[in-house]
């Protein structure tokens, strides 16, 4: 009995010493180092304060990007579209100066070209003079007729630019006063 006892206490030295060798690795399993996870929350903490900062600073960026734009900016544009307005006007005028311009040109040519159908075109004056130097058969004077020319009514481009001036001056808003009163096309 004294080699089962020995078995025993041999036995019971090495489960004991498993037990003590499984507690300290459990120990070392279990140990939690706090200063380590403090270190990562404060970490942690520090990058958001971080963000958060920087948001900040992006969001006063916007706003004093907002405030200059509504206070400086669109004013600036206000005032270009105002101007933008009355070159717009003014370029109407043109247009309708053209179009007047257009249709005197028409008139003449029309005009031009009734008188060379009725008393002849270029051609025709050296017909004439071919016809001086070598006479074809006088016409019977009865039979001659007299052509006459009517220019059509010229227009003044003076008359025409003081019209539009005055037109202007009348539509003249109080804030264009300060302008100067002839405005031309």
């Amino acid at each position: 009995m004294s080699n089962d006892t020995c078995e025993e206490t041999a036995e019971n030295e090495n489960v004991e010493k498993s037990i003590r060798e499984l507690s300290k690795d459990y120990s070392e399993f279990i140990e939690i180092d706090s200063s380590r996870e403090q270190q990562k929350f404060n970490d942690s903490i520090e990058e958001m304060l971080t963000k958060l900062e920087e948001f900040s600073g992006l969001v006063d960026m916007i706003r004093s990007d907002t405030s200059l734009c509504m206070n400086k900016t669109l004013p600036q544009i206000k005032a270009k579209c105002d101007g933008m307005k009355k070159i717009f006007t003014r370029i109407d005028r043109l247009e309708a100066f053209a179009a007047f311009l257009r249709e005197q040109l028409k008139m003449m040519e029309e005009c031009v070209n009734k008188a060379e159908s009725e008393m002849g075109s270029l051609s025709g004056i050296k017909k004439m003079f071919s016809s001086l130097i070598s006479p074809k058969k006088l016409q019977p004077k009865g039979k001659e007729s007299k052509l006459e020319f009517l220019p059509p009514e010229m227009f003044v481009t003076e008359e025409y630019v003081h019209k539009i001036t005055e037109v202007a001056s009348t539509e003249k808003s109080p804030d264009t006063t300060s302008h100067n009163t002839e405005q031309t096309i």
